[in-house]
């Protein structure tokens, strides 16, 4: 008999969760672990996570057992079509008679997937930029338009500064007559 547990191995290589030890059993079942997806995944959930399988012994040594690897999307897909195909575990190349492991049930609670989170970000910073660089060219026309008003009131004014010299030249003349 053995007395295994698996660790499950994130994004940066470290262990994201241990589990219990089973003791003297050959057909273990485990407690359901509640696991960061973003830490095990870096927000990818088709990266393929490594799950080890171990044997604890009495002197704290480990003997490695096997893995499987899989994606938590595959774990996921596989649940939601009613797939109970266990996986298989392999130890190396092989993986005839080592075991395999069933994952009984998934749930992903509060996962924010972080590339699409990232993506939404960006498409909305791109919406800000688009929106100021239109309110930038808008202010821009106006401004134009304000400097041709500001010409054409100077043009009035020295307009209606030539016909009030002409009318006063005009008066005088006519004072003169």
């Amino acid at each position: 008999k053995t007395d295994p547990y698996f660790e499950v191995y994130g994004a940066k290589g470290d262990v994201v969760y241990k589990s219990e030890v089973i003791e003297n059993s050959m057909d273990p079942e485990w407690e359901m672990a509640d696991v960061d997806m973003n830490a095990l995944t870096n927000g990818n959930l088709d990266m393929k996570i490594r799950i080890t399988f171990s044997d604890s012994d009495e002197d704290e040594k480990k003997d490695y057992l096997g893995q499987i690897l899989v994606s938590v999307n595959d774990i996921v897909k596989r649940q939601e079509d009613g797939v109970t195909t266990p996986y298989n575990i392999t130890k190396g190349m092989h993986s005839d008679g080592l075991g395999q492991i069933q994952v009984q049930d998934v749930k992903l609670i509060d996962f924010v997937d972080l590339r699409e989170k990232a993506k939404q970000l960006k498409d909305e910073a791109e919406d800000v930029r688009m929106s100021s660089y239109e309110k930038a060219r808008v202010s821009k026309a106006v401004a134009e338009e304000a400097q041709v008003a500001m010409i054409e009131a100077k043009k009035a004014q020295q307009d209606a500064m030539v016909a009030e010299e002409v009318a006063e030249e005009a008066s005088k003349r006519v004072e003169e007559l």
